[in-house]
């Protein structure tokens, strides 16, 4: 099929290649009408004729050029604009995004087409294997919920000692992560954010106060400061709540005991979370967000999910993550949300 683009740069490209053949023809040929001129002729008829030829035929010959360069490159702009728009659509592409046929966004070129609905097939059969693992995950953790709280009242009706106790740790730390990939099917297939918002500070107290229990066991005071009574944000309580309580949750979990994490939140919507723990190696930066990435200096009852689905949510709801870390001072998250 040759759709209006392509006859256009067909039909350009052919009219700059007659010009310049053309325009060849013609000086060959009074290139030699000249050379028999002057070779029947005196010298100075044979220079009258050459003088006549530079005033009314040379000079056609760069304007023929220049048309033709024009012609040429406005043909080749016009027939690879749409291709410019198929990469734009292409990179807009990301893991669980709907899928779209590039073949019926937009009038292409006949000759790109098999590569089009190539590439078409190639994005269905990724997006299909994206589906199934995300459905996987999602059953997964679910079939998994009602072992676990069966294994955790198991156990807390033993006596306690040492074993026991390290079997409960075990039992609490698998709780968690079932209950974190839950949570990252359910984010990764949750619609896209309309224009609801957030009150933040209310919504970080209270998560604060659910987390006092985790906080109480490792001796770690938990401060908040808001620069403003109200704060509203962008995004659903569900996913800003997700981003606070993982933030907080790593925050209270890696910082030292006896000492405080620092919550500050901003008048622009920006949340501030500070630890005194360890820090993060510079070298470690780049892997922190990773799904289940863990550092060397990771304690046993990390899972590598938490900052992983800060990272989903922000992407999904328009907020940006500064890292600054110093080994040894602590770590301070800043989460600033969309208003």
């Amino acid at each position: 099929m040759i759709n209006r683009r392509t006859l256009q740069f067909s039909l350009a490209w052919r009219l700059g290649l007659l010009l310049l053949v053309v325009s060849a023809a013609a000086i060959g040929y009074l290139r030699w009408r000249a050379c028999q001129v002057a070779a029947g002729y005196q010298t100075d008829v044979a220079h009258a004729v050459l003088f006549e030829f530079l005033v009314d035929v040379a000079w056609t010959i760069p304007v023929f050029g220049v048309l033709a360069l024009f012609m040429g490159n406005w043909a080749i702009r016009s027939g690879l604009a749409p291709l410019r728009a198929l990469s734009a659509d292409v990179s807009r592409i990301k893991p669980g995004s709907p899928s779209a046929l590039l073949s019926g966004s937009r009038m292409l070129p006949g000759e790109v087409m098999p590569l089009v609905r190539a590439v078409d097939g190639a994005f269905d059969r990724l997006h299909a294997a994206y589906d199934a693992e995300r459905r996987f995950t999602s059953n997964a953790a679910h079939e998994l919920r009602t072992p676990l709280a069966i294994l955790q009242t198991g156990l807390e009706r033993l006596p306690a000692d040492a074993i026991v106790q390290s079997l409960r740790e075990d039992a609490a730390r698998l709780t968690r992560i079932v209950a974190q990939l839950l949570e990252l099917a359910r984010i990764e297939a949750g619609p896209p954010i309309g224009p609801e918002t957030v009150e933040l500070r209310r919504l970080v107290a209270e998560v604060a106060a659910s987390l006092g229990p985790l906080a109480h066991d490792r001796d770690v005071a938990v401060g908040l400061d808001s620069e403003a009574s109200e704060v509203y944000v962008r995004g659903t309580r569900g996913l800003i709540e997700a981003v606070v309580r993982n933030v907080l949750e790593n925050a209270i979990l890696y910082t030292n005991c006896g000492t405080a994490v620092s919550l500050t939140v901003s008048a622009a919507g920006a949340l501030t979370v500070d630890d005194r723990g360890p820090g993060i190696p510079p070298e470690d930066h780049g892997h922190l967000f990773e799904r289940f990435w863990r550092g060397a200096q990771v304690r046993r009852n990390g899972s590598g999910l938490g900052l992983a689905i800060v990272k989903e949510v922000a992407a999904k709801i328009g907020a940006t993550i500064k890292l600054n870390s110093e080994p040894r001072r602590g770590t301070s998250f800043c989460i600033q949300f969309a208003t």
